[in-house]
């Protein structure tokens, strides 16, 4: 089953972002979100999670989705006193719940560790992270999660070269699995590169299609769609969502 927005309005209270959303997007897509800083980036992904509600439409989900939230990680508290290998065990909560016993899944949890390359690491706590340590165990715990659909919002700002290029290639890695995964981003290259279909948020309006839709290549700038059949973006999950909001600064 497709992601589905139905003529969905997002923002919040009278500030809207997005108006009059209506797409659908199929499983294993791989969508960059573009737009200036307040577009509605942040928004959309929210909506998504379920953080937030739309002011007007709906969002429909896969059912029984199981879903993966990235924060940005100016969001994430990182002096929350636990360490590597914990934070990843957070990601197993919709499986165990929190008092459960959770050593059947230490090989999930091990593998999570290898996949990043944070297996010398699992033991130290966040606060002592460099900030691509710190993104790379962030997404071992969506490894965890095994989500359906994964949702990353700004997840190279502030990282090493060397970790964004291993983090794009778990990403195209979840896109060949199946998964859905919509990443917010700014670097034009990284979207034009590595995802296929993009929307591209201005001024409370949004276009989706194909990212080869919207670049003027001789000079790397996002243009609105050309081709008639792009959608104008005038922007529950039946299980709840996983909940991030444990290493959320409030």
């Amino acid at each position: 089953m497709d992601l589905h927005f139905k003529k969905t309005t997002l923002g919040y209270g009278n500030r809207i972002t997005i108006k009059g959303f209506s797409a659908k997007f199929k499983a294993g897509s791989l969508i960059a979100i573009t737009g200036d800083n307040g577009a509605g980036k942040s928004t959309l992904l929210k909506a998504i999670a379920g953080l937030i509600k739309p002011l007007k439409g709906k969002i429909t989900k896969p059912q029984k989705s199981r879903i993966a939230y990235l924060a940005q990680q100016c969001d994430i508290d990182q002096t929350f006193p636990i360490d590597v290998k914990t934070l990843i065990k957070t990601g197993l909560w919709s499986f165990c719940g929190l008092w459960k016993n959770q050593r059947p899944y230490d090989s999930k949890i091990q593998n999570a560790l290898e996949m990043v390359g944070l297996t010398a690491l699992a033991t130290r706590s966040l606060e002592t992270l460099s900030g691509g340590q710190l993104q790379r165990a962030l997404f071992a715990r969506i490894i965890a999660q095994d989500a359906d659909i994964i949702l990353l919002d700004e997840p190279f700002n502030g990282i090493d070269r060397n970790t964004q290029k291993d983090l794009l290639a778990l990403i195209t890695y979840w896109k060949q699995q199946g998964r859905t995964v919509l990443t917010a981003l700014h670097d034009p290259l990284v979207v034009q590169e590595f995802f296929p279909q993009m929307i591209q948020i201005n001024q409370q309006n949004a276009f989706y299609g194909e990212t080869t839709q919207f670049f003027d290549n001789t000079i790397h700038h996002v243009m609105p769609p050309l081709a008639s059949n792009s959608l104008c973006i005038r922007t529950q999950n039946h299980l709840p969502p996983i909940n991030d909001s444990l290493f959320l600064r409030l």
